[in-house]
């Protein structure tokens, strides 16, 4: 995110978050809540807003 590649930062996100999918532990999601954060000042970035959408959904 801090080379300004937002949509790059969004499908890693993602795939982070398909990864973590299903793991007992917290940990994770922690690491993962910073970035997202970051991430909703996008809003309206389709990658942003998928990523953002499939946070919600876990």
């Amino acid at each position: 995110m801090t080379a300004g590649e937002v949509e790059q930062a969004a499908k890693v996100a993602c795939r982070a978050l398909d990864l973590t999918n299903g793991v007992a532990s917290v940990r994770p999601r922690r690491r993962l809540n910073p970035l997202l954060k970051r991430l909703s000042g996008y809003r309206g970035v389709s990658d942003v807003d998928a990523a953002l959408g499939r946070a919600a959904l876990l």
